[in-house]
């Protein structure tokens, strides 16, 4: 806006153009001298009235263009995303700290750009409920819904396998679980540790009989805890 001075009982409205019809950007109630307004597309409305009688106002408008971009992603809980541009063309990448899973797209790319979004929603990461770990070398077992609390009526089992000739040491770095709910660790047929059994975490760490653990997790249908943060190696 370079300047405006309209007359009493003028109308002057800039209104952006989308899909769903006209979006009053700002009006003369809102216009002020140096104000910046962007259109949400690449179509932009300036719609002007005067009185029949009485003196007509003024006003100037300098209008450019620029290139419109996506909104920057949310960055997921428990993760983080990598911008490589917002323009169209542009991509964000995603990824789950350690022990969490990504729960749908990894990449996502800016498109159109006359109204420029993301080609999907914003992923986001949650601890599983069980799964398989082949091949490991370092990495964590989670409580479902950590650092929050896990849920009710739940059964969760991890199969951790370390490459051949190896043993896999687990520690235990948090563990916060209620009285009536279990995990128990297994290694070659053999329980390493039940919690339902003592009341005494192995913070000190457990190490497999063999290169397999499983880590088995249920709960009931009364209270929830934190649950527990678990790092192998």
């Amino acid at each position: 806006v370079k300047s405006v001075n309209l007359s009493e009982g003028e109308h002057l409205s800039i209104r952006g153009i989308n899909e769903d019809g006209l979006v009053v950007l700002a009006n003369e109630t809102l216009l002020v001298e140096g104000q910046v307004i962007r259109s949400p597309t690449n179509s932009l409305s300036v719609y002007f009235k005067t009185l029949q009688d009485g003196t007509i106002g003024t006003f100037q408008l300098h209008y450019q263009i620029f290139m419109l971009s996506c909104s920057f992603p949310r960055r997921p809980d428990n993760g983080e995303v990598n911008v490589m541009g917002l323009h169209a063309g542009g991509t964000a990448h995603f990824h789950c700290n350690m022990g969490y899973e990504l729960e749908g797209a990894r990449n996502l790319t800016c498109i159109n750009a006359s109204k420029p979004r993301w080609s999907d929603k914003e992923p986001v990461c949650t601890a599983p409920c069980g799964g398989r770990v082949q091949n490991a070398t370092v990495g964590r077992v989670l409580s479902p819904n950590f650092p929050s609390n896990y849920s009710n009526n739940l059964f969760c089992a991890w199969t951790i396998d370390a490459p051949g000739g190896q043993k896999l040491h687990l520690h235990f770095e948090k563990f916060v679980l209620t009285e009536k709910d279990r995990l128990a660790v297994y290694s070659s047929g053999k329980i390493l540790f039940d919690s339902a059994k003592t009341e005494t975490v192995p913070f000190e760490g457990l190490i497999s009989e063999g290169s397999c653990i499983r880590i088995e997790f249920s709960t009931d249908e009364t209270k929830t805890a934190p649950g527990f943060n678990i790092r192998f190696e």
